[in-house]
């Protein structure tokens, strides 16, 4: 499976499961991974999903503890502030035409 844009693998172990992914290798060769464990898959894949908004948000400069759902409202927010439609908002953001969630109630924000 995709993880942003690294590939990851979750496998059980022990009682539980173990996410790993990989991010390629080091100027000596050294594989580059990241893992971590949980009871479920579901927490093992937030967890990664985690590390890896983590990650990117710290290459964007952005500094860290940046959950993936306030990337996402923080760009609809930045997107709806200058004046972007709300109907490409919803597009960008994988919203469709109908959907009942489009703009949660309030008629600025798109979600």
């Amino acid at each position: 499976m995709l993880v942003g844009r690294y590939e990851a693998t979750i496998y059980p172990e022990g009682y539980g499961f173990t996410g790993a992914i990989s991010l390629g290798f080091d100027g000596k060769g050294t594989r580059q991974r990241i893992k971590r464990k949980g009871r479920t898959k579901a927490i093992v894949k937030d967890k990664l999903i985690k590390v890896v908004a983590d990650r990117e948000a710290r290459k964007a400069g952005l500094g860290e503890n940046w959950t993936p759902r306030e990337l996402r409202h923080s760009f609809v927010s930045i997107m709806s502030d200058n004046g972007v439609p709300i109907e490409t908002i919803a597009d960008l953001v994988g919203h469709f035409s109908g959907d009942p969630i489009l703009c949660g109630g309030v008629a600025s924000r798109a979600c």
